[in-house]
């Protein structure tokens, strides 16, 4: 679908982050319009430091008022841009303007799963146009984000003990584009499974599980280590991979039958997110995955949990 020279255009396109990933990978030439002259500025940058395959474009404006010219698109996307638009038929005009015949056009936020695929939105649209694989621009668009998050993870070596190198997800917390990402991610995963209760590990669990929970429909509950929860506890021993502890969890906190995602930052050996499996069966509920935003596989947690079904999203 993306040969090399394929013309591109896409509305609002920010710092330019996917529009540069299409140049690169797929040497497509790429026209990038946003509203921001900020962004488009460190697009400009971007663009320069990128070893670029295809060409690249970026140009300030309003996207309801395209400074185009008389060249024609292969394809346009648009992460939402498009859709908050209050007066649709004039931009989608526009656009059937530069649209070659059998050009592809998606109007779409590329990582949510509410995506919404115009295929006939004007009747001004002429019947060659057609939308654009949602599944392929998707799944491109996912792994380049999967690529930015990973790389912002920084390892801090001898933390928290000697010989232990810490993936440090904070970069990813500061970041809010790749915090939204992440979360979004992890919805679009889960997002069909009715999921009852969303169960956080201590500590960086707590952060994803209850803007997962939030983003589910689902309650959000917390497993602690021994002496901070305040209320009728049960307890189960785990191991680290740099010691033994004890996980704590309400007693009341799972009914039973209910559906549970257990939601840590990082899969290690599997002891932590084991013991809070246990957890939550003795309290009469179902495991119904277990999540991670990083794991560790040389560690073979995944083999530990085979019971279960395991997603982590990124690998080392």
């Amino acid at each position: 679908m993306l040969k090399p020279g394929c013309k591109v255009l896409e509305i609002g396109c920010g710092k330019g982050i996917t529009a540069l990933f299409f140049a690169r990978n797929y040497g497509c030439s790429i026209t990038g319009i946003d509203i921001s002259p900020i962004q488009i500025a460190s697009a400009r940058e971007m663009a320069k430091d990128e070893n670029m395959v295809g060409e690249t474009s970026f140009i300030a404006a309003d996207c309801q008022e395209l400074p185009l010219s008389t060249d024609l698109f292969d394809m346009v996307f648009s992460e939402c841009s498009i859709s908050l638009v209050q007066n649709k038929k004039r931009i989608l005009d526009e656009i059937w303007r530069v649209l070659k015949p059998g050009g592809k056009l998606t109007i779409t936020d590329l990582i949510r799963s509410d995506n919404e695929v115009i295929k006939e939105p004007s009747e001004a649209a002429p019947p060659f146009i057609n939308s654009l694989s949602l599944k392929i621009i998707t799944s491109i668009v996912k792994s380049m984000s999967l690529d930015v998050i990973k790389k912002a993870i920084r390892d801090i070596p001898d933390f928290p003990k000697k010989g232990i190198i810490f993936k440090d997800i904070t970069p990813v917390l500061n970041n809010p584009e790749l915090f939204r990402k992440t979360i979004d991610i992890l919805h679009e995963r889960y997002e069909g499974e009715k999921i009852d209760k969303v169960v956080g590990v201590e500590s960086r669990g707590f952060i994803f599980g209850a803007v997962l929970a939030y983003t589910l429909g689902a309650g959000f509950t917390i497993v602690r280590k021994v002496g901070k929860l305040p209320y009728k506890t049960i307890k189960k021993s785990y191991d680290l991979e740099y010691g033994t502890d004890h996980l704590e969890m309400h007693e009341d906190s799972i009914l039973k039958g209910e559906r549970v995602l257990i939601i840590d930052d990082l899969l290690a050996t599997g002891g932590t997110c084991e013991a809070t499996a246990h957890l939550v069966e003795q309290l009469g509920g179902k495991v119904q995955s277990c999540a991670f935003v990083i794991e560790l596989t040389f560690l073979k947690g995944k083999e530990r949990l085979k019971k279960y079904d395991v997603f982590s999203m990124i690998q080392y």
